[in-house]
């Protein structure tokens, strides 16, 4: 059947086998038995924005981290100069007492909700008892938001945050550990979710009831669709349905692909800090390596020779394309690379090095 299927004025294919069979795959990989619980939309940002919106009209108190990615970052100091909202973010650092600093400002404050990332984006780091921290937090906030941007096809999901998926609002995208690109991202809700976001649209589950659009008080569907927005770029639901079929077929998990990129990880390291490079070795790795280790591995370079953005622009030059995050460089192995590739990685940290006492 074609996916421009028309019918009465509702792509029924889009709409109705398609979008139920990808809920069902995205609710696999996340441990989550809920999969008509599962909201569509564009990118991580726009859920977040669209949670916070629950509050238009009052202050919220947020509680959340110091090392979001940059479009939760931007939304809440946003927040911040709206007199009467209460924005607290927690450092991240040092890493073994994020747990309990997070728990304990719980406590201080009736907190609205608390956002925080499943993969810290600046040092790759995971609490290892996230679940237990969710579980915690729980009767202590209204919300809690999981951004899990750098986590969902990367770490094992399921293993990792299966059993308090009812708890929480699940954010996960595909463009980079999916490979499907960009432009889609999926919010796995709270079980016997009740939301009435501000942020809506008219894709909000049976749209051809036009009555709906105008009910006192206004209709939500009683799914994920109480979360969907407004017109999408539809295809990409497409290849990520493709793409996780090809995975499934090749018998690839989540948990393979994750054991697959740590070897490349390790011996990446070892290499690194066996070839005595000035600017770059285990001294400055700022990753945590516990129980979910995703492929990212950060290393300060603050204070170094050279800057990551420098040393990024150098290995650039060599078709390596690693990034960088202020003073941190990432790089990242992932499953199309080989110790080969690794090797090559380390000769060319090794000729930027030399180039330094030139």
């Amino acid at each position: 059947r074609s996916i421009m299927e028309k019918g009465d004025g509702r792509n029924n294919f889009l709409y109705g086998e398609l979008k139920e069979t990808l809920r069902k795959y995205l609710a696999r990989w996340i441990g989550s038995n809920r999969p008509q619980d599962i909201a569509f939309g564009i990118n991580a940002t726009t859920f977040i924005t669209q949670v916070l919106s629950n509050y238009w009209g009052r202050p919220v108190k947020i509680l959340t981290s110091n090392e979001e990615f940059y479009g939760t970052t931007r939304v809440v100091n946003r927040l911040k100069e709206i007199p009467g909202n209460l924005i607290t973010e927690v450092s991240t650092e040092p890493f073994e007492d994020f747990f309990n600093k997070v728990y304990e400002e719980a406590c201080k404050e009736k907190y609205d909700v608390v956002i925080l990332s499943h993969v810290h984006f600046k040092s790759a780091n995971v609490l290892d008892n996230l679940d237990e921290l969710i579980t915690k937090l729980k009767d202590k906030v209204d919300k809690i938001v999981i951004d899990g941007s750098c986590a969902f096809g990367n770490i094992p999901v399921d293993k990792s945050l299966g059993s308090v998926m009812d708890d929480i609002y699940y954010i996960g995208g595909i463009y980079k550990f999916v490979g499907a690109g960009e432009g889609f991202a999926f919010m796995s809700l709270p079980k016997n979710c009740q939301d009435r976001p501000v942020m809506t649209g008219w894709l909000f589950g049976d749209y051809r009831d036009e009555k709906r659009y105008y009910t006192h008080p206004l209709y939500y569907a009683e799914d994920g669709d109480r979360y969907t927005n407004s017109t999408l770029e539809c295809s990409i639901w497409v290849r990520v349905k493709e793409i996780i079929e090809y995975f499934d077929k090749e018998n690839l998990t989540v948990e393979m692909k994750n054991l697959y990129t740590q070897t490349l990880q390790d011996y990446m390291v070892k290499k690194i800090d066996e070839a005595n490079i000035s600017f770059i070795s285990n001294k400055n790795l700022v990753s945590k390596f516990g129980k979910w280790r995703p492929l990212q591995t950060c290393y300060d370079l603050k204070n170094q020779k050279i800057t990551a953005k420098e040393v990024v622009e150098k290995l650039e030059k060599y078709n390596i394309y690693p990034d960088f995050r202020g003073d941190r460089l990432r790089l990242c192995p992932p499953i199309y690379h080989t110790i080969f590739d690794i090797d090559y990685l380390v000769e060319k940290l090794k000729e930027i090095d030399s180039e330094l006492d030139k």
